[in-house]
């Protein structure tokens, strides 16, 4: 057995090796006298089960974990410059990423709540900076909380923020009138946008909570 790991040396161990290594390191710590950085090595969980599949693909698949965060940056460059076409290819990159990494889990033959959870955390790694820099560290403890509302909601192209095309300069008399009416549109568009975001984020919550029941009922 290891004498003495660090951190990511822990978590890249199956789960049913990681407490006696963590308690061996810490013993190796305390011995050389290092006991805030052996009180730190104690302080490490044991990854649950879709934390330990998670941190296998950071390290077997670094690639697909690449393409998948990098398909993600590339979606939220694409929206803030209201590229539709830029936006369409970006989400089929992360799909695409997510399906292989999937298919990469299910070789392990996780329960279908683990799958869940690990799908859950590559869409989080996807839309948030953070969390993306979190699975690629391959160090989790349990698995990425799901993207939240703003990150759903952001999916969808500004209208405000799209470009706009160049016009020939109006009539001074008209000017004032143009812009209000663009106004107008853009903030009827913006909050037509909104709405329906919500409904695709309520329709997905009720779509995950029956999902879960199922497991529930299955498992009891």
């Amino acid at each position: 057995m290891l004498a003495l790991v660090n951190r990511e040396e822990l978590y890249a161990l199956p789960g049913d090796e990681f407490v006696a290594a963590r308690q061996a390191s810490a013993r190796s710590l305390v011995k050389a006298g290092r006991r805030e950085d052996a009180e730190a090595i104690r302080a490490l969980r044991r990854p649950t089960r879709s934390a330990e599949v998670l941190n296998r693909l950071a390290r077997g698949e670094p690639k697909a974990v690449k393409a998948l965060t990098g398909a993600g940056d590339a979606l939220r460059k694409a929206l803030e410059a209201g590229q539709r076409s830029g936006v369409e290819k970006a989400r089929q990159g992360v799909s695409a990423a997510i399906d292989g990494l999937l298919a990469k889990a299910r070789e392990d033959g996780p329960s279908d709540q683990v799958l869940a959870e690990v799908a859950t955390s590559l869409q989080a790694a996807a839309f948030d900076v953070a969390a993306g820099d979190r699975l690629r560290e391959g160090c989790l403890e349990r698995p990425l909380d799901p993207p939240g509302f703003e990150a759903l909601a952001g999916l969808t192209l500004p209208p405000g923020e799209r470009p706009e095309r160049t016009q020939p300069e109006q009539p001074q008399e008209t000017v004032a009138d143009r812009a209000a009416e663009r106004e107008r549109v853009r903030l009827e568009s913006r909050v037509e946008r909104a709405l329906e975001a919500l409904r695709r984020a309520e329709q997905a919550h009720a779509e995950a909570e029956a999902a879960l029941a199922e497991l529930t009922d299955a498992e009891a």
